[in-house]
């Protein structure tokens, strides 16, 4: 079982927000180019920083979050 962001989710949160990347990274704490990578799918959040950005998105992390079997 592996654990797999939906990066179409993740962005249309982010903009439904209407945050840049940079603002939205400001807000969660993490690096610039971390979000950028997480957006990209060549990086995957570790849970906290899962968590931050669900905060600053206000979602719930299932909304983000998918399990691929």
């Amino acid at each position: 079982m592996k654990v797999v962001i939906n990066l179409e989710a993740l962005c249309k949160a982010r903009v439904a927000r209407g945050l840049t990347i940079g603002e939205a990274a400001r807000d969660a704490g993490i690096c610039l180019a971390t979000w950028g990578a997480m957006e990209r799918g060549t990086t995957v959040p570790r849970p906290g920083t899962l968590l931050k950005i669900c905060r600053v998105l206000d979602i719930d992390p299932k909304e983000i979050i998918e399990v691929d079997a």
